[in-house]
């Protein structure tokens, strides 16, 4: 009996250890069914797949809470950054978001010489991608952003004329450096390579990962929309990162370069005919010096990308294959005006104007790359019908990633500040999220060459129908029914939806608020339900500060007065799939209330309904 009682403690240890390796090792091959797809995503034939040989689609947004603007206006409104970042993101999963990319400020988290800062940015950084890894969500990053940082000015206007360098020891290196001079200038190259290895080799705050070891991390961007050299930079180089505090003698880098370029050329033409040659030789250097950096941290697990710029160039196009850049960053900006700054521009009709970008895009020769749009928008419009029109422009020009620029964190959105233009959030741009939600499931799907119909004011594809006025976006598959305004769409068969968003009625819901919902099915009897307040409009958004082409958008929200309220009012609320016989209330301030007729009153909250 006893040998038989040991045989039986070491068979059940040997399974209990099994199961254990089994998820340990599950683990570490990312099957996580959380995540949509399985990475590492490889490029084959000018397509990205996942593990599984899917096809990659991925539908996002440029999230910047833990740095510039975004940080200090979380700050002056006295809500914990973690906080914001843990509501953002719950939203993020309700409008079918899997994708975010990040430009990190790097001004705010390396010192002159390009070390890594470990400080209050970094550590929301690492917060961030910790609760995007434990959500399911993929990130591209991209190190380098050069634009300056809100948070100089801050420090300045604070010590004003007691201010010194001594007091920011997180001034870092691209204050000492043309944009353009990033891509060629040495010093600039060997800060940039030693912030990489530095963040790359960094340990998580709250994991104790390294970032290169966290499996959602799947596109990585050196730069941000740099600069290429014009001909006339090269005759006038003015001093640059140490050699600035050195005052060393004009170094004329730049010159000595474009000199020992020429040397190797057989035939000696002019400058002019020459600098696209140049251009791509600095590129092609740059990426020499900074992708084995990216090699040697991630491997083969991440896909490398570069912008646009001059993507018709053979040379450029040579810089990339020799480099092995896996995808081209495409911008995708519909602007009325021509220009960023403005005040609102639901005027104008953006089925055309991002009809005509699709049409420009098929035009262009794409050097064989897959397509990732690293930002796009409308400047100044509130209108859910645009995001729609991207989703299937996106959809019909096979782009297999996009993040929508910026979403506007949830602890300042009431105020719309910084990037004012770009207004879009959950609770306080409801028909504009509501569209973004259902555009994101029309970018999912195919969308074979005659199968959209544009028109000037509606778009017609498959399974959805996108209406500029009034603006709407309406999908349904079956499965998701997604809708941007109250819409007369019949479903066949609502015992197989599983969720349902928008505003305003549908066969599925009768709702007289003009907040978002959400609802997805638990069973066969009980359903989830998400439900926002009521918004309005108090103050032009994009009308509190009138700014000069890209400048500085630092304000102050304890300056400014709001732009958006959320209403603490009563909503009536019907759910016509089934016959309702409880609301439970998980997350609220006032109990469900029966009004008979299968309607409900509600406050914003969050509800289990049960059905008879």
């Amino acid at each position: 009996m006893k040998t038989t009682k040991h045989f039986l403690q070491l068979l059940l240890a040997i399974i209990f250890c099994t199961i254990i390796l089994f998820h340990l090792e599950a683990a570490e091959q990312n099957i996580d069914t959380k995540f949509p797809f399985k990475t590492p995503f490889y490029v084959k034939d000018s397509v990205i797949y996942d593990q599984d040989n899917r096809v990659v689609k991925l539908w996002g947004v440029n999230y910047l809470a833990p740095f510039n603007h975004n940080y200090a206006n979380i700050d002056e409104s006295g809500i914990d950054h973690t906080t914001t970042i843990d509501k953002d993101l719950e939203h993020f999963g309700l409008i079918g978001i899997d994708f975010i990319r990040v430009h990190l400020y790097d001004r705010e988290i390396t010192d002159a010489q390009g070390n890594l800062i470990e400080n209050k940015h970094l550590k929301m950084f690492d917060y961030l991608i910790e609760q995007a890894d434990k959500r399911g969500i993929f990130l591209m990053l991209t190190p380098t952003v050069w634009w300056n940082t809100v948070e100089n000015e801050i420090r300045m206007r604070k010590g004003y004329a007691y201010w010194d360098l001594s007091q920011q020891q997180n001034f870092g290196f691209s204050n000492y450096f043309a944009k353009h001079a990033m891509l060629w200038h040495p010093l600039a190259i060997e800060c940039q390579k030693t912030y990489l290895k530095a963040l790359f080799n960094h340990r998580n705050a709250y994991s104790g990962k390294r970032l290169c070891e966290y499996k959602n991390i799947v596109t990585i961007e050196l730069i941000n929309e740099p600069e290429y050299i014009y001909e006339g930079q090269i005759d006038y180089e003015p001093l640059m990162g140490s050699d600035i505090w050195l005052q060393s003698k004009k170094p004329n880098y730049l010159k000595q370069q474009y000199d020992a370029f020429v040397k190797t050329l057989s035939e000696i033409k002019p400058r002019k005919e020459l600098m696209p040659h140049f251009r791509a030789k600095i590129l092609s250097h740059y990426f020499s010096e900074l992708l084995p950096i990216v090699d040697e941290y991630f491997a083969d697990r991440v896909i490398t990308s570069h912008i646009e710029y001059s993507i018709e160039d053979s040379n450029i196009i040579k810089a990339f294959q020799d480099n092995k850049i896996d995808a081209v960053n495409v911008g995708a900006y519909a602007l009325p005006t021509g220009k960023f700054d403005g005040g609102n521009t639901d005027w104008a009709n953006f089925l055309l104007l991002i009809g005509n970008w699709l049409e420009h895009h098929q035009k262009r020769n794409w050097s064989g790359h897959p397509k990732i749009v690293y930002e796009y928008g409308a400047s100044g419009s509130l209108e859910g019908y645009v995001l729609g029109a991207y989703g299937a422009t996106f959809r019909r020009a096979n782009i297999q990633m996009a993040a929508y620029f910026t979403y506007t964190p949830s602890a300042v959105a009431a105020y719309n500040p910084g990037w004012l233009i770009h207004y879009l959030n959950l609770e306080h741009t409801p028909n504009k999220v509501a569209g973004f939600a259902a555009a994101g499931e029309i970018f999912r799907g195919e969308l074979p060459i005659d199968k959209l119909a544009r028109g000037a004011e509606q778009w017609i594809g498959p399974d959805f129908v996108i209406t500029r006025k009034p603006s709407n976006v309406d999908f349904y598959n079956g499965k998701i029914f997604r809708y941007a305004a109250s819409t007369s769409r019949k479903i066949d068969n609502p015992s197989q939806l599983e969720i349902i968003s928008g505003r305003g009625n549908s066969f599925a819901v009768e709702c007289n608020g003009n907040g978002f919902y959400y609802l997805n099915k638990l069973d066969e009897k009980h359903w989830k339900l998400y439900l926002f307040a009521n918004e309005k409009i108090v103050n032009d958004p994009a009308g509190v500060q009138t700014f000069r082409s890209m400048a500085n958008r630092y304000m102050n929200i304890n300056d400014m007065p709001v732009v958006s309220r959320l209403l603490d009012q009563p909503i009536q609320f019907k759910f016509n799939i089934g016959n309702v016989t409880k609301y439970s209330m998980e997350k609220g301030t006032i109990s469900p209330k029966s009004l008979g007729e299968g309607k409900w009153e509600l406050y914003a909250g969050e509800y289990i309904l049960e059905l008879k």
